[in-house]
């Protein structure tokens, strides 16, 4: 688990020094749009001046992560 945090952390550190600022948002999906049940999601977003950008900040990605984010972008967009 601390192996991760400091994955983020320094994947975060990288962004800023671009000029990014990094948020992580936590939100409520009620209509389950994300997992397919209502429950808490996590969102990672970028920010520079007025781009705005969804991100997920994993040290592995696989196929069910791609169609999780998806689902993010599509429930911050609702």
């Amino acid at each position: 688990m601390r192996l991760r945090s400091l994955f983020g952390e320094a994947t975060c550190g990288i962004l800023e020094s671009m000029g990014f600022k990094v948020e992580r948002l936590k939100v409520y999906d009620e209509g389950g749009v994300v997992s397919g049940a209502p429950g808490v999601v996590e969102i990672d977003m970028l920010i520079r001046g007025k781009e705005h950008l969804l991100i997920k900040i994993n040290s592995i990605i696989r196929v069910r992560g791609c169609a999780c984010l998806q689902g993010k972008a599509l429930r911050k967009t609702c």
